[in-house]
């Protein structure tokens, strides 16, 4: 169906779009693991189902709560296999829990071994990119489900991929109020198309499926209120040229773009201070 709605989309002559409505429709179920109170805070290890799988994930909340609380998403990066995963952003979760604000850290698909050389594949790509930006509106509704956090003053956070799948995420879920993207770029096929060893069969179709997926289209239409966006100058896979593609088409409205001489990786104390102060004031 996504191939064929793609392909009336190029004959008509316009921008294809991708149908994010597949959300999980049935109750999340979460299973608490441990927790364990770290600097004050308590951080606890969950599982909540998505279709039927279980998704394991940080929940990171001040000691005491109430049921009004700020709750930021945040969705981890492909990068080093150490922080390849929900603990990422463990340390910005304890910081902001200080701060009296609730946060959810799930593995992303890409925490699985070797997700980029084994597990994906340019023939689902499309599929699986539909599936996580549907598992990020499951996570969201896990963490408001919790019954602690204020809808009204959610965030999220997303780094790489997570920045990514969290742009679409963020522009078809109207629920966070602020965003945050790190050192994201405006096509998943770029970065997809990396893989030479695995080469789409045919690469024009698989660029025309994976059209609907570019981000700016959606960015366009975003209505989150506040934006932070933050690149990296020596970054090896986003090009000054595309991060600018990328910020430009965020909505001009109460957004900060800012750059750190730094990679990738963004593990820079400025980039790190910048985003927590940012997000604090955004939900205080």
């Amino acid at each position: 169906m996504l191939l064929l709605a793609t392909l009336l989309a190029l004959v008509a002559g316009m921008h294809p779009a991708a149908d994010f409505r597949q959300a999980d429709s049935t109750r999340p179920t979460t299973t608490l693991l441990t927790s364990r109170i770290v600097e004050g805070v308590r951080v606890s290890s969950v599982t909540f189902t998505f279709r039927g799988k279980p998704v394991r994930a940080l929940f990171v909340e001040p000691k005491r709560t109430s049921a009004n609380a700020p709750g930021v998403l945040f969705a981890h990066w492909l990068g080093d296999p150490q922080t390849t995963n929900r603990t990422e952003f463990r340390a910005d979760a304890i910081w902001l829990a200080k701060c009296g604000i609730v946060s959810l850290l799930p593995d992303e698909p890409w925490a699985a071994p070797n997700w980029f050389e084994r597990v994906r594949s340019t023939r689902t790509d499309a599929a699986d990119s539909l599936a996580a930006v549907a598992r990020l509106r499951r996570s969201l509704d896990v963490l408001v489900g919790t019954g602690q956090v204020d809808p009204a003053r959610l965030a999220f956070v997303g780094h790489d991929f997570g920045a990514m799948y969290g742009a679409l995420f963020a522009a078809v879920d109207t629920r966070p109020r602020a965003v945050v993207f790190m050192t994201p770029t405006v096509t998943l096929r770029e970065w997809f198309l990396l893989d030479t060893r695995r080469p789409p069969i045919d690469r024009i179709a698989y660029e025309r499926t994976m059209r609907a997926f570019d981000v700016a289209p959606y960015l366009a239409k975003a209505r989150f209120r506040a934006s932070l966006i933050q690149f990296a100058r020596h970054d090896e896979y986003v090009s000054a040229a595309n991060a600018a593609l990328f910020a430009n088409a965020v909505p001009n409205r109460n957004r900060t773009v800012r750059t750190y001489d730094v990679g990738h990786s963004l593990a820079i104390g400025a980039a790190t201070s910048d985003r927590r102060s940012w997000l604090a004031d955004q939900l205080r």
